[in-house]
């Protein structure tokens, strides 16, 4: 379940570079692929109607996420992935892990393991690495590599504050019944930016094969990889899931190689190895 999970997660970076290269705009295609999740989990949703509900706190904590967290984390990271390539994002983003753990010490209190805390700093350093190849001339400017890479790496810090949210919303409510609620105050949200900056009105210039892309994403991605992630964090330990989580910069990058032809240099290799053996270490299960 894991390996399907972390795979279905590894394909978005590649299918999203292709729909960002038919020029749609990164913030329609977020409110596309969440529309789509949304309409698949609707009549599943239905059939929790007497399932344990939120409360009151725990909706307060489900509206930040819905209504913040989640749409400015999916706006940085697609803005971003338009700019740099699909490997670069995958790797960049696969950061939330350690991030995670960091804000889980900061507002929970919980006790970071050494192991946390030096697999951090080398992973942080791959990712130094790999933003060096889009150092040369120090091209910070909006378009350029170095700004897409910046942009994903400020989406890390949203996805991590997900993360660690998440874990009061998430325990005394089914899975789906979560997942569904978030998804619908994150389209909300998506919706009321994309009508404000007037994106809507691209809909009709998206071709089929890109519709086909997206629909993609938002079934197989946004919807079954995002509730399977739900269900292994309820069914396996965390340790576990946790460590997992390196599987998918593996797959985002391989398939960035297959399906787009990206090329790597020696830095962007270098710190995919540390950043993925980094995260190993850092995450693997351990005896206490």
């Amino acid at each position: 379940m894991l390996v399907a999970t972390h795979f279905l997660f590894g394909t978005t970076f590649a299918c999203n570079k292709f729909v960002f290269n038919q020029q749609v705009n990164p913030v329609l295609h977020s409110f596309n692929r969440v529309a789509i999740a949304a309409l698949l989990l609707w009549p599943f949703y239905l059939r929790l109607q007497h399932t344990a509900r939120w409360t009151p706190g725990e909706w307060r904590w489900a509206a930040i996420v819905a209504f913040l967290i989640q749409p400015l984390a999916m706006i940085l990271e697609y803005t971003g992935a338009k700019y740099t390539s699909a490997a670069n994002a995958s790797l960049i983003i696969s950061l939330d892990t350690i991030g995670a753990a960091v804000l889980a010490v900061v507002l929970l209190r919980e006790k970071i393991a050494r192991s946390t805390f030096y697999g951090g700093a080398v992973a942080f350093a791959g990712v130094l690495l790999i933003l060096s190849e889009d150092l040369h001339g120090f091209q910070l400017r909006p378009g350029s590599a170095l700004f897409g890479d910046l942009l994903v790496l400020s989406a890390v810090f949203c996805w991590s504050g997900f993360t660690v949210a998440s874990k009061k919303i998430l325990s005394s409510v089914h899975a789906l019944y979560a997942f569904f609620w978030i998804n619908l105050g994150t389209l909300f949200s998506l919706g009321l930016v994309n009508l404000m900056c007037g994106n809507f009105s691209q809909l009709g210039r998206i071709t089929q094969t890109t519709w086909l892309v997206t629909i993609y994403l938002g079934l197989c991605c946004n919807g079954l990889g995002t509730l399977l992630y739900y269900k292994a964090l309820q069914l396996l330990p965390t340790s576990l899931v946790a460590a997992s989580l390196t599987l998918t910069p593996v797959f985002g990058v391989a398939l960035a190689v297959v399906m787009l032809d990206e090329s790597l240099v020696w830095t962007q290799l270098a710190g995919s190895l540390m950043i993925v053996a980094a995260l190993t270490y850092a995450m693997w299960p351990r005896e206490e």
